[in-house]
């Protein structure tokens, strides 16, 4: 989780973070409005890789937590050897891919996954055509700061 994180950080200019302390913006504001959703996807990444790395683990929880654990993959692992309840062993298997899904729909629509500078069209966003022109796409706080990233790289080359 922290490699991810870290990387993320790490590639968020200073200039951004001493632009916005010159515009008046506090630590928190700093905070919630040019970090956190610059580093949004390497924490999503690291969340995932946490995540994931869990699924199919049933022995280290069965070694840490001893033969009483019931954690997903230590009933998944029993009722497919010992109980012989497959049916029962798929159903729960199909759990964790669940949460993945509705964390990963999440993480999309949050925006986790776009990239600074790369736009959707307003048919994507929901806007429609309005008098033969498009719709104005409203910016949030990760396009404000993408846009800010993207004039801090045109100013330095």
């Amino acid at each position: 989780m922290i490699v991810p994180v870290l990387g993320a950080i790490e590639r968020i200019p200073n200039s951004l973070l001493e632009a916005s302390g010159d515009l008046g913006a506090r630590n928190r504001r700093t905070m919630r409005g040019v970090i956190l959703p610059l580093a949004l996807p390497g924490i999503v990444a690291g969340s995932i890789f946490t995540f994931s790395l869990t699924l199919g683990d049933f022995i280290t929880p069965l070694l840490v937590g001893g033969a009483s654990s019931e954690f997903i993959g230590n009933v998944v692992y029993s009722n497919i050897g010992t109980a012989n309840n497959l049916p029962f062993a798929a159903t729960l298997a199909l759990v964790p891919i669940a949460i993945m899904v509705v964390y990963l729909s999440g993480a999309r629509a949050l925006g986790a996954f776009r990239r600074c500078g790369r736009r959707e069209s307003p048919h994507q966003s929901g806007a429609s055509p309005v008098g033969g022109r498009r719709a104005a796409v409203p910016a949030d706080d990760r396009d404000r700061a993408c846009n800010l990233l993207h004039r801090d790289r045109l100013s330095t080359t």
